[in-house]
């Protein structure tokens, strides 16, 4: 038994220090072919980019002029699957150039979300919309 966890620590050191090696090789690359600081500022240029749509989109001026997409947190499940739900239609609401807001007319499970989350816009918060016919809402599947 000694001898087993004799090499399995040894397995394991040689595994952990290959794993440096690979991270120091990967950092390194950038540096020596110069792209490092390039690639660096592409993404925080990316980042920026998407923030500033992001931020645009969900706290419009005038709300009531805004295009929304309404979500309602209906789904019978766990919240892992309300997260992804959420961020799907914020994918959606993103590429279409909408406000993703709230109904809050939809389940009890809305009041627990923005009781615990910060809202999903600062100008643009829950509406009781369940009659609007012309705002679209978020697909079913």
């Amino acid at each position: 038994m000694d001898r087993l966890l004799n090499k399995v620590d040894t397995l394991n050191g040689w595994l952990e220090e290959m794993t440096r090696y690979l991270q120091v090789d990967l950092e390194g690359l950038g540096r020596v072919n110069g792209k490092a600081e390039s690639r660096q500022s592409e993404l925080d240029q990316l980042a920026r980019h998407v923030q500033g749509r992001i931020d645009k989109l969900q706290n419009p001026s005038d709300c009531s002029k805004a295009k929304l997409l309404v979500v309602g947190l209906t789904r019978p499940c766990a919240f892992g699957c309300n997260v992804h739900h959420l961020a799907y239609c914020f994918q959606l609401a993103y590429i279409s150039g909408r406000t993703l807001v709230f109904d809050k007319t939809e389940t009890a499970y809305d009041s627990w979300w923005t009781a615990n989350f910060l809202p999903l816009s600062n100008t643009c918060k829950q509406l009781n919309i369940a009659d609007s016919e012309h705002i679209p809402r978020e697909p079913s599947f």
